[in-house]
């Protein structure tokens, strides 16, 4: 989506200023985003230790205790689905929140 919206101001279909907005918008998504999948894989390591086992049945992640800094996260990601939804378009908003909406569905 980044690569997408400088294109676009490249090209002038975006106004400069427009492109700033929705960078800065998009690069601090990117940037939460990282720092939650990092928590993820954090949290998720930790039921790993002290076992050899490449699969472990868990209880759901959200609202799970074992993982409160991932669900600290999963609720400020829903306000910033919101801050960039005004960042891109209604195609490119509804393929992430597909995507998003799955990450939800895999953690419940």
């Amino acid at each position: 989506m980044i690569y997408k919206e400088k294109a676009k101001c490249q090209i002038g279909k975006k106004n400069n200023s427009d492109y700033i907005s929705n960078q800065q918008i998009l690069s601090d998504f990117y940037n939460f985003f990282q720092i939650f999948t990092g928590i993820v894989f954090s949290e998720t390591k930790q039921l790993f230790r002290g076992t050899d086992q490449t699969i472990i049945q868990h209880e759901p992640i959200s609202k799970n205790i074992n993982f409160y800094q991932t669900n600290l996260l999963l609720d400020k990601l829903a306000i910033k689905l919101k801050e960039i939804q005004k960042a891109i378009s209604s195609e490119d908003f509804e393929i992430l929140e597909k995507q998003i909406n799955h990450v939800f569905t895999v953690f419940n």
